[in-house]
């Protein structure tokens, strides 16, 4: 077996090991004379397999859903060397703003995300682009105070049980909720009140509150 240590092996060792290949009595006919091919191939098979591990866990794990929610910022390079690029691939790098995910991208350029994410994954791969974590917006501690006052003036003192009761039925907790699934939980908080008229009061105290906190 051939192998190349690091990335940086030169064509001058690449042209040694050929050699040496030929010289242990490989066929030369079984080796392309195209020496440009031969090296750009064999320097592919090791980026594959030295592939970072952000890489390989952005795009060979999730699924094509979860892919959707991803988002993505194009990354300035001096060289960008002989990597081509089709008309699709393009279009889909000028449109990773670092703001729109890949779903949004994907309707806007009519793409679905089976087509997007091999182009994602191979602007990844060559470092012409870079994964944006995006921090969730949550719901302020004032606000779930609110809420639970709110709540408690409805069902009595067992307000701040059911609201917690709940956050943590979603998968949450009072320091993580997303803000834009407040009105959510308001709904689904507003059936544990049974006088219509209070369930009413709650629902618009707690609907004038999110406005006013722009959730």
């Amino acid at each position: 077996m051939l192998c190349f240590p690091a990335e940086s092996t030169t064509r001058e060792q690449f042209a040694v090991a050929i050699s040496a290949l030929l010289d242990k009595g490989c066929n030369k006919k079984q080796i392309s004379v195209d020496f440009e091919k031969i090296y750009s191939a064999v320097k592919l098979v090791w980026l594959g397999s030295a592939a970072d591990s952000e890489h390989r866990e952005t795009f060979e794990g999730p699924s094509n859903s979860s892919v959707a929610g991803l988002v993505f910022k194009q990354v300035v390079r001096g060289n960008p060397g002989s990597l081509s690029l089709d008309g699709q691939a393009l279009n889909v790098l000028m449109s990773l703003d670092g703001k729109k995910d890949l779903g949004q991208i994907g309707l806007e350029l009519n793409i679905d995300l089976v087509a997007i994410r091999p182009i994602i994954a191979k602007l990844h791969y060559f470092k012409l682009i870079e994964k944006v974590i995006i921090t969730p917006n949550v719901v302020d501690q004032n606000f779930l105070s609110y809420l639970i006052s709110q709540l408690s003036v409805a069902v009595g003192p067992l307000g701040k049980v059911i609201v917690e009761d709940e956050l943590d039925d979603l998968g949450f907790h009072r320091k993580n909720f997303p803000a834009h699934r407040a009105a959510e939980l308001i709904n689904l908080l507003s059936q544990e009140i049974h006088r219509e008229d209070k369930r009413i009061e709650f629902k618009q105290a707690m609907l004038k509150k999110i406005k006013e906190k722009e959730y």
